[in-house]
């Protein structure tokens, strides 16, 4: 039996609540050939149309079970943490900014690109770059088990996760990836510092990101 100890800060906590109430709505209302999945959608040309409550919903609308355990658990094992260390104020902060960027970021590229208009995008991949990227580059020390085989830890991971998300947007398309490509992008200038910063995460080493180390003992996470 697994037993988790962690304490579950609120902004945390309210994410995770928010991802499985709306997930499971969702899945529920789809049952009966509902639309709530297409009204809670990040789709640029209905944001255009006012329905703005769409650049807040989307990143809580998981379409897969498989989906919805991972995010969760991302949620709670990385988040968590970085609560707990950032305060939740910082940590509500930081969300909303990356997700912001995100959401209006990819209506304002629509309106440049008729297939991004188009297209509905749902899923939590933007809030997992957010929390990976930041737990990564906050607790360089930690290590990250990326698939139960390659051991990374701080600008390595952020590398590898940077690199993961444009692979996938080159196999299944720009206009499906937008949100992802800048949450992720938003997320590593967020942490940083800008884009000296990022000059370091790809080995440039001209200048330091700004980067509170932790004092503990390394951990392994998978």
């Amino acid at each position: 039996m697994v037993i988790f100890q962690r304490r579950m800060p609120p902004v945390v906590a309210g994410l995770i609540a928010a991802t499985l109430l709306l997930s499971i709505a969702c899945a529920v209302d789809a049952r009966s050939d509902g639309q709530l999945y297409a009204h809670l959608a990040l789709w640029p040309e209905r944001v255009w149309a006012g329905e703005v409550w769409r650049l807040a919903t989307w990143p809580f609308v998981q379409t897969t079970l498989l989906s919805l355990v991972f995010g969760c658990i991302t949620l709670f094992g990385f988040g968590a943490e970085l609560e707990d260390r950032w305060g939740s104020a910082r940590m509500f902060g930081y969300m909303a900014a990356v997700l912001t960027v995100a959401g209006a970021g990819t209506a304002l590229i629509a309106l440049a690109a008729p297939e991004v208009m188009a297209y509905p995008h749902l899923g939590g991949w933007a809030r997992t770059s957010a929390i990976v990227v930041a737990w990564s580059l906050q607790f360089p020390e930690r290590r990250i088990l990326f698939y139960g085989l390659i051991p990374l830890g701080g600008t390595d991971s952020v590398t590898a996760w940077c690199a993961l998300t444009v692979v996938i947007a080159l196999f299944i398309g720009f206009a499906p990836c937008v949100p992802e490509l800048l949450a992720t992008g938003a997320a590593v200038l967020a942490m940083t510092g800008g884009l000296r910063g990022v000059r370091t995460i790809l080995g440039k080493r001209r200048g330091k990101p700004r980067i509170v180390r932790d004092d503990d003992d390394p951990r392994w996470m998978n």
